[in-house]
């Protein structure tokens, strides 16, 4: 492969990405991953042209300080990109991994992890904490609704959800904490664990709060994780 066969492949393949997480529902930092490669060539490039360099003439000279200048901006990428892609990703994985020691292996975990990425282990109940959380959210549609969506409803995802229920939607994720407080209270009463980490309670939550006795057990990476008593 000739240098400037892998240029158009690692430029082609980066845009691609790019474009398709420009344009994605979700953003997270760690998409630009795939902007690494290409960055690293421009850099190679860049060093390329001053190592080749005849410094004689004001036109060379001034042709090695835009490159110099443009390696500074190349390096100053990859940190933003290296740094970037990172920061976002311990949260979650310490929460889950807190939640997974500091529990029974039969016990009821409310939390602000979706269940399929929480991983909890076979015998562990899972429920999200409310609608907030990001598959408890969604409604699916078993078959295509032949009418638009009302410009107001589609900007409200609660009115959106409810517009989908009433024609024939249903929710992957049925239960939440926050609509099913006497289902928490039914397994307390009965004598199950019930833990709850603090990852999606907010202020509008009180009810979930005045319901139980939060006990705190543990915490990690600003994330507490709390035991729930009745009162």
């Amino acid at each position: 492969m000739t240098s400037r066969s892998l240029a158009v492949f690692v430029l082609g393949t980066t845009a691609v990405t790019f474009l398709f997480y420009a344009l994605y529902f979700f953003a997270e930092r760690r998409f630009l991953a795939p902007a690494i490669p290409l960055l690293m060539l421009l850099a190679g490039c860049g060093v390329a042209a001053v190592v080749d360099l005849h410094p004689s003439g004001w036109r060379r000279r001034r042709t090695a300080l835009w490159n110099l200048l443009f390696l500074w901006v190349i390096a100053e990428g990859l940190i933003a990109v290296g740094a970037g892609g990172a920061a976002s990703v311990p949260r979650r994985y310490e929460t889950a991994r807190l939640i997974a020691r500091r529990t029974e292996a039969d016990a009821v975990v409310v939390s602000g992890i979706d269940p399929l990425f929480l991983g909890v282990t076979s015998g562990r109940l899972a429920i999200p904490t409310s609608r907030r959380v990001e598959y408890a959210s969604k409604v699916v549609l078993p078959r295509p609704i032949l009418e638009d969506v009302p410009g107001e409803v589609a900007r409200d995802p609660g009115r959106y959800a409810a517009w989908a229920l009433a024609r024939g939607g249903r929710r992957p994720v049925e239960i939440v904490a926050l609509e099913s407080p006497d289902l928490i209270s039914g397994y307390l009463t009965g004598g199950r664990a019930v833990y709850c980490d603090d990852s999606d309670l907010r202020g509008e939550d009180l009810p979930l709060r005045a319901r139980f006795r939060f006990e705190p057990v543990d915490s990690v990476a600003g994330v507490h994780l709390y035991r729930l008593r009745l009162p």
